[in-house]
């Protein structure tokens, strides 16, 4: 079984160390658990951590560059857009859009 991950269990595993979710989150980072996460869903975690939780962009980065390196998690593409956007002043979004054109040679209008 793959778990598909939703904004609210990357939030409450990320924020919390006694999450609901730390059993799965921990099969998923030793590979006995296989998971993926949308990039709506990467685009949900960051824009609640930057607003709601005020979570400084260079934390929020840091956080899931780790959490890409979970066995269980397959993440080439996130930790590129990662990358995109840690590099730029663009939005998460904006990161998505460059790594998609360049992935599939669309020119971005």
């Amino acid at each position: 079984m793959i778990f598909l991950l939703t904004k609210d269990s990357i939030i409450d595993y990320l924020l919390s160390g006694t999450s609901t979710h730390k059993e799965i989150f921990d099969a998923i980072k030793n590979g006995k658990s296989r998971a993926a996460i949308l990039y709506i869903t990467l685009t949900e975690v960051v824009s609640t951590l930057l607003s709601k939780y005020q979570v400084p962009k260079s934390e929020i980065i840091q956080t899931l560059f780790e959490l890409f390196t979970y066995k269980g998690i397959s993440s080439n593409n996130l930790y590129n857009i990662l990358e995109i956007y840690n590099k730029e002043d663009i939005t998460i979004a904006e990161a998505i859009l460059k790594h998609e054109s360049k992935m599939k040679g669309y020119e971005i209008y």
